[in-house]
């Protein structure tokens, strides 16, 4: 049996009854409003059986598809959500903890998780909370660059236990950059609400929050951009650019003819057991992490498990190589040392800013530019999209075609081309060609109307 219901406020049906028939008599319950009705469906032990909830929600990456958690959304007796985020590969616990849940709800002895009052300051809790979350390295220290930089200056001396949606929002309007003074980009106050996120998310695991309060911030809107590639000229203008700095060359070389990242490309010195010229080849397997306080770290943990890979080397590029373990032998090495002393990656970005501007380029252009000049050149080549995927060392061929989707080719005179080569191979056209065809006039057909259906 169902519980009838009837409602007769504004924007609800005024005779909305949940049972067997519409037509049985029935004692209806007046209901104060649409919210009431909602919660009386939705946490009825009846009316709302467990095959229509949706507690288990894949929590994915927009760009690349790929699941990255899993969030359980329950509703509970008193109309609250009692929610958890699970890592991606704990999706089996996030279904356990579900069942647990709605057991503990559909018998009523489910109670509200008690939030701890004595949390520390945020000024405290910040940087152990990112470390302990499961994340890259690098991602990490991003984070940890916004927290010393950004959030501990604005919500340093609040309780962890108080963060509030308006303490969030304050702290991203109130940000600047910490050298000019200016506000900061639209793309750089994301990524410290992220940063914020995190740190909320670690709160909430730990039974300091019951809620993410830095989840649905006012943001501003991020404009779309593609991704930039040098044009053959260009490069090697920052080449002539370098002068007599040609280790930082190699390095150039190095990055642009291999799609490295950073970080992976600086661990080349520090990594001679990876460097196969004999084989022609570079197995990515560790990569430099430049903290903003101490000394760089070499580290095995690379961004993704795709990003162990294996690329094949041009000449140009062994011939860098070599130079540079010349330089490594011979203690003359300023970027990739094997010592343990590897340059900060800030020195390096400095060195890359004075090479643009000698070179007449925008020194908007990060050093991400030349992987973005790798993928390019072989997209132009027309490398298979999954061969230039697993060469880049992205977690999913989605992220190829989302980063460089712009850069293949969508032309559909090359479409019929290729379907036409591939009748006249099979013989195809001397068939066509043998039959004949009534005249579209003659038959009394529009010249537009093809296969029967005429265009309008």
């Amino acid at each position: 049996m169902y519980l009838p219901i009837t409602a007769g406020q504004e924007g609800c049906s005024p005779d909305l009854r949940i049972g067997p028939s519409q037509d049985q008599p029935t004692s209806p319950v007046l209901l104060r409003d649409c919210r009431d009705l909602w919660l009386a469906v939705r946490t009825s032990r009846i009316a709302s059986p467990r095959r229509f909830q949706m507690a288990v929600t894949p929590m994915k990456d927009k760009a690349t598809g790929k699941i990255l958690k899993y969030k359980v959304s329950v509703v509970m007796a008193d109309g609250k959500w009692a929610t958890k985020v699970f890592d991606r590969t704990e999706k089996r616990k996030a279904q356990e903890y579900e069942r647990h849940l709605l057991d503990q709800r559909d018998s009523g002895s489910w109670q509200p998780r008690k939030v701890k009052t004595g949390s520390p300051l945020f000024a405290d809790y910040a940087l152990p909370a990112i470390d302990r979350r499961k994340i890259d390295e690098n991602t990490k220290e991003r984070y940890r660059n916004d927290v010393r930089s950004h959030l501990i200056l604005a919500l340093g001396q609040v309780r962890v236990h108080a963060l509030s949606q308006d303490h969030c929002q304050a702290a991203l309007d109130g940000a600047t950059n910490v050298n000019t003074g200016d506000p900061l980009a639209p793309s750089t106050t994301s990524v410290l609400a992220a940063s914020l996120a995190v740190v909320c998310d670690q709160a909430i695991s730990d039974g300091h929050l019951r809620t993410n309060p830095a989840h649905g911030l006012d943001l501003p809107d991020v404009e779309e951009t593609d991704a930039v590639a040098l044009e053959p000229e260009e490069f090697q203008a920052l080449l002539d650019a370098c002068g007599d700095d040609e280790e930082f060359a190699d390095l150039l070389i190095v990055i642009a003819g291999t799609g490295l990242r950073q970080g992976e490309a600086l661990a080349f010195g520090a990594t001679p057991v990876n460097v196969r010229l004999a084989a022609r080849q570079y197995k990515v397997r560790q990569q430099v992490i430049a903290p903003a306080q101490g000394q760089p770290v070499l580290t095995p943990k690379l961004k993704s498990k795709k990003s162990r890979r294996e690329i094949p080397l041009t000449d140009e590029v062994i011939a860098a190589i070599r130079r540079q373990q010349m330089r490594l032998a011979s203690g003359d090495a300023a970027y990739w040392t094997n010592d343990g002393a590897l340059w900060r990656r800030g020195s390096i970005n400095r060195r890359w800013k004075d090479v643009l501007k000698a070179a007449g380029l925008s020194e908007s252009l990060g050093m991400h530019t030349l992987r973005h000049t790798y993928a390019s050149a072989l997209i132009a080549a027309g490398v298979n999209p999954l061969s230039i995927s697993k060469r880049m060392g992205h977690a999913s061929i989605v992220e190829t075609f989302s980063t460089y989707g712009h850069l293949f080719s969508w032309d559909d005179e090359e479409v019929v081309e290729a379907v036409s080569a591939f009748f006249t191979r099979a013989g195809a056209h001397k068939q066509a060609a043998a039959r004949s065809l009534p005249d579209p006039v003659q038959a009394g057909l529009d010249t537009a109307e093809i296969g029967g259906v005429q265009s309008r």
